[in-house]
């Protein structure tokens, strides 16, 4: 509800078979299931369109998924036996799960979310959701640490009913009144001055109809950029698919009546991660690119060699003039043109934070001597969970 507060939730009963049964039947326009349960009976679900939701979207119950074995404890040989299924990996995650759920002492009908993982580095990455009620706007809070020790009291303090919210938050960018970021700040009487300091203005797609004809991929870095392509009314061919970095750049793209086949959600602002792992998919495929004029390229770069890219500018920024500035506690900045906007005319003043939505957008504020905060995601939800890890 968080995520969706346009939809209309029902209840839904019976096995998996049932359930499918009745969305075909037209009893609801969609239903949620299981993802293993949809593997382990290997169910046909070709007529229907089947989107999965990333656990860094929708953060599950803690443990959840996880099978576990008790056996009695001076029962060494079975133990023997069974250490062979054992994953220890999945031992040390799920173990800061169940820590966080025992610290908040809630039971198995509490709304509370925890989802752990090892990142890359053998870090742990840990996402945590919770609200006091079932209809309550829920509170996020991403948590990184080298090793589990601690890291679960660590979650729990960020949740203390006294410690001090942000009074005012400024973001480089217009946002929606009831937008997942406009709510979780009015939640704590958090202040929005949201505008932002660029203009774009769009640039002629420069592709030929017959090259369009041939385009395997598009994909879209930014919100911006699925705008300004579409604008142009690209002649695609319809066995064209799609991918995208963010849920903005996601939810502008269906608005155009297109579904994302890639997202690359798991990876979160890892651009270099998110381009390895379209890499697999885009091998010796025809790429579009379509982007702002003075982009990294992150993209570009990531893929082989065996795959034809299209870079297309189809936009360039402009910085606004007598940008003036911000009271707030936090500043968040979505893009490196917003950056050098800001700073071009103002100050970091005493005792103000400032979030980056990405790498880009960090280095621009390195080179100008100024610390940031990076979200885990580069989106809304990412930004929000920021502005509540942040200890004022």
């Amino acid at each position: 509800m968080a995520l969706r507060p346009d939809l209309e939730f029902a209840d839904l009963r019976g096995n998996v078979i049932t359930r499918v049964d009745k969305l075909r039947a037209r009893q609801y326009d969609a239903i949620v299931l299981a993802k293993a349960g949809i593997t382990r009976i290997e169910m046909d679900l070709e007529d229907f369109h089947v989107e999965v939701i990333s656990p860094l979207e929708m953060v599950p119950a803690p443990a959840q998924g996880v099978l576990a074995v008790q056996i009695r404890e001076t029962d060494e040989e079975l133990h023997r036996i069974l250490s062979a299924i054992h994953d220890e990996a999945t031992a040390e995650e799920i173990e800061v799960e169940r820590r966080v759920l025992a610290l908040f002492e809630a039971g198995c009908h509490a709304p509370l979310g925890c989802y752990c993982r090892r990142s890359p580095d053998g870090g742990f990455e840990v996402w945590t959701s919770k609200a006091e009620t079932s209809d309550e706007f829920p509170d996020r809070y991403y948590a990184y640490a080298e090793t589990a020790g601690g890291l679960a009291e660590r979650i729990a303090q960020q949740y203390n009913r006294d410690r001090r919210h942000p009074k005012k938050v400024f973001i480089s960018r217009e946002i929606a009144a009831g937008s997942y970021f406009a709510r979780a700040m009015e939640k704590h009487g958090t202040q929005i001055d949201g505008r932002s300091l660029i203009r774009t203005t769009g640039l002629p797609l420069d592709v030929e109809a017959a090259a369009l004809q041939e385009v395997d991929w598009v994909f879209f870095t930014s919100r911006n950029s699925v705008i300004h392509f579409f604008e142009r009314q690209p002649a695609l061919s319809p066995n064209t698919r799609f991918a995208v970095i963010g849920r903005g750049s996601e939810e502008q793209l269906r608005q155009t009546g297109h579904v994302p086949h890639f997202s690359g959600a798991e990876s979160g602002i890892d651009m270099e991660g998110v381009a390895a792992e379209f890499a697999k998919m885009a091998e010796g495929a025809t790429v579009l690119i379509p982007r702002a004029v003075d982009t990294l390229g992150t993209m570009r770069r990531g893929l082989t060699a065996g795959t034809k890219v299209l870079d297309v500018p189809i936009y360039q920024t402009e910085l606004a003039d007598e940008v003036e500035a911000s009271d707030a506690d936090v500043l968040i900045f979505t893009s490196p043109s917003n950056v050098r906007a800001y700073f071009a005319a103002n100050q970091l003043a005493p005792g103000q934070r400032i979030i980056s939505i990405g790498y880009a957008s960090g280095k621009e504020l390195e080179n100008l001597g100024h610390r940031y905060v990076l979200p885990a995601t580069p989106d809304e939800i990412g930004l929000a969970e920021a502005v509540f890890g942040l200890n004022l």
